[in-house]
């Protein structure tokens, strides 16, 4: 068996980066704003060195997203300095990437954490306000809207706290769900049983009981009666057979159901017999859903049957490919036919029974010619949980 890593799509490289790209933007879009805010305001003279303040709160955004307690402080802390530096005051740019960045560490840090980023603030603001010639009312007026804005941040921190807690409660409810269908389907393999043991078991038994009572009507045919016990003797045989089985289905062993993870059983055979086949693991495998799992297992089965049945012991590649947020299974055979021990097939309704099973489990099948021979894709959307080992059995 060999793994290597899923092709990475432009929309996955998008998705990993795109959040540090929007602070980067963010960031240069305040240093470009304050500069133009710098260049137009033509009411008060204020000397060039003005601008590093609002340059370095710029700066400080496009570190925010991993390192937003730091990156509130420093903006926080920038208002003195504007004052120092001959302004009157942080700019409007600045003030508003001040308050978003304190907003955004009530949002995403603990409380305890969090609310440093707003004591530096308030400590600056009125600082700012005793320094500045208009009044301390100022620092107290940038106080509150600091403050304004940190409120804000505990409420998408809330909001974001219920979509989480929303979540797992409908990865709850899907369990749930998936646990009643089981449930239901242990009820109807109960209901099968019954009907079988109270029809087919009793048909049986009654012939078993004619045939018994056929041989004793014959004492004179040795002959006779040789083949009419062993008829008796089948018929029993029979009974006890059926009987085992219907136990089986009215007590199934949970953890022995088909499962990706022990797909080898199922390629050993074929195998043995002397088909090659290839056996191909792609990412980190991760547990499946049983009603999922088992019917991944049975699209395999079902495209080696059909393999075996249309191109003999035909070279096949199956890969099992675990991407972001879906499991793919592919079956591809080269269509040279091989001497090889002939396997029982399944019927001409195999791939639409596979793409209807498919459906049932949430998911598609494709399948089709491929050069000169068939391809079969089946995949079904998963949650990914922690990774599980494969076995790939026997020459993977």
């Amino acid at each position: 068996m060999t793994t290597r890593e899923p092709h990475v799509t432009s929309e996955s490289w998008l998705a990993r980066h795109g959040p540090t790209l929007g602070y980067l933007v963010g960031g240069l879009l305040v240093i470009v704003l304050s500069i133009a805010e710098f260049l137009l305001d033509d009411r008060v003279a204020v000397p060039p060195q003005a601008l590093i303040p609002p340059i370095a709160v710029g700066v400080v955004v496009m570190m925010a997203r991993k390192l937003p307690l730091t990156a509130a402080i420093v903006a926080a802390l920038s208002p003195p300095f504007n004052l120092l530096l001959g302004a009157p005051g942080p700019g409007g740019v600045q003030l508003l990437a001040i308050i978003l960045l304190i907003g955004r560490a009530a949002a995403v840090l603990p409380l305890r954490r969090a609310i440093w980023s707003l004591a530096v603030g308030a400590a600056a603001a009125l600082a700012a306000g005793i320094l500045s010639s208009a009044a301390l009312w100022e620092g107290l007026f940038t106080l509150a809207v600091y403050v304004a804005g940190f409120g804000v941040g505990l409420l998408v921190r809330r909001e974001r706290s219920q979509a989480q807690q929303l979540r797992e409660l409908a990865i709850q409810l899907t369990e749930q769900r998936e646990t009643a269908a089981a449930a239901a389907v242990m009820a109807e393999r109960a209901r099968i049983a019954r009907d079988v043991h109270d029809s087919v078991a009793h048909q049986v038994s009654v012939m078993v009981l004619q045939i018994g009572g056929l041989r004793r009507l014959l004492p004179e045919r040795p002959d006779a009666q040789e083949v009419l016990r062993n008829l008796e003797g089948v018929g029993r045989e029979a009974i006890d057979e059926m009987r085992r089985v219907v136990g089986l289905m009215r007590e199934p062993a949970v953890d022995e159901h088909p499962s990706l993870t022990r797909v080898g059983r199922v390629l050993a055979p074929l195998r043995e017999s002397g088909m090659p086949i290839e056996f191909e693991v792609v990412g980190d495998p991760v547990p499946l859903p049983p009603l999922q799992d088992i019917a991944l297992v049975r699209v395999v089965q079902e495209s080696l049957s059909n393999v075996v049945r249309h191109a003999g012991a035909a070279a096949t590649a199956i890969e099992v490919a675990y991407l972001d947020g879906r499991v793919r299974v592919t079956v591809t055979d080269d269509g040279v036919f091989r001497t090889a021990a002939r396997v029982g097939g399944s019927s001409g309704h195999g791939v639409r029974i596979m793409r209807e099973r498919m459906a049932v489990a949430g998911g598609s099948l494709t399948a089709g010619p491929l050069g000169g021979g068939w391809r079969v894709v089946a995949e079904v959307p998963v949650r990914e949980t922690s990774p599980v080992r494969h076995d790939s059995g026997v020459g993977s």
